[in-house]
């Protein structure tokens, strides 16, 4: 085969399969980028982190023992809420216990006795173990990874957890970085 044929056919090669290298990535990026959906509930993490200055660990249980961050369920947002006959922020004329919110709390959730079906923010693939319990034992802060929560009313991902940032941050801060610390 000529020079000239050879790379004729590497070009159409090339041609032919940037298109689906394009779109395998494409899915890949759309399948796995940490989209932040809505939350069935309105959970202002600026009130609460922020001004009401409650410590993650309160509303995330579990946090410092395991794997996971839990969530509160509605009985826990509920022993808070029932007892909250103070002054609004928003509304310095209105009881917390009046706001829409809370009521919609109460309405939908208390006496239905309905969990909320929280969207995670930071859903990891099930390849990667993360467990919170060693972060936090070698004395890591939550805004380390999750950025300014208190400052946020909706909690957006504050970096996109990747291998590499994973790495580098185990390598500044002299932590091990054998493969099987964070896979099976």
């Amino acid at each position: 085969m000529a020079p000239e044929q050879r790379l004729l056919a590497s070009i159409r090669t090339i041609v032919l399969i940037a298109p689906v290298a394009l779109m395998i990535t494409f899915f890949a990026v759309y399948k796995f980028s940490w989209r932040v959906k809505e939350q069935p509930f309105p959970f202002p993490h600026n009130v609460h982190a922020g001004t009401r200055q409650i410590d993650c660990k309160y509303c995330h249980r579990g946090t410092d023992k395991g794997y996971m961050a839990g969530v509160p369920s509605v009985s826990d947002c509920w022993a808070c809420h029932q007892n909250l006959m103070g002054k609004s922020s928003v509304d310095p004329n209105a009881n917390v216990i009046d706001r829409p919110d809370v009521q919609r709390l109460l309405k939908d959730y208390v006496e239905t006795k309905k969990e909320i079906k929280w969207y995670k923010v930071y859903d990891m693939p099930e390849h990667v173990k993360f467990p919170h319990k060693a972060h936090i034992n070698a004395g890591l802060q939550c805004v380390e990874c999750h950025g300014k929560v208190e400052d946020m009313k909706v909690v957006t991902m504050n970096q996109v957890p990747h291998m590499g940032w994973c790495v580098g941050c185990h390598r500044q801060k002299n932590a091990p970085t054998d493969c099987t610390v964070c896979h099976n």
